[in-house]
C-alpha cells in the first residue's frame, strides 16, 4: 500500500522511505526492516504523530537508530 515502506529516489541519489508507522509495533517493524534493508546506512527521520499515540516508546525506537539531530519532528494541522 502507499506509504508502507514506499521507496522514493530523489534526483540527487538520496533514497527516501515513506512509511505511516504510528504506534510501537509498526515503528519496531519499520526499524527492523530499515536495518535489514539498509544495514550500513545512516538514517534521518521526519516524523509526526497524534498525541494519543505512545510517543515515548516510538521516540525511543527512533533514538535507537539515529542521533537526536537526525530526527525532525513535524506538527500537522489536525485536531489530534
Amino acid at each position: 500500500p502507499p506509504c508502507r515502506f514506499e521507496k522514493v529516489q530523489r534526483d540527487d541519489g538520496v533514497t527516501v522511505i515513506l512509511d505511516v508507522a504510528h504506534n510501537p509495533p509498526a515503528m519496531e517493524y519499520l526499524a527492523q526492516k530499515l536495518k535489514a534493508t539498509y544495514p550500513d546506512s545512516n538514517f534521518r527521520f521526519v516524523t509526526g504523530m497524534s498525541s494519543d499515540k505512545d510517543l515515548a516508546v516510538c521516540g525511543r525506537i527512533l533514538l535507537s537508530m539515529a542521533e537526536p539531530s537526525q530526527i525532525h519532528l513535524v506538527e500537522a494541522a489536525h485536531p489530534r
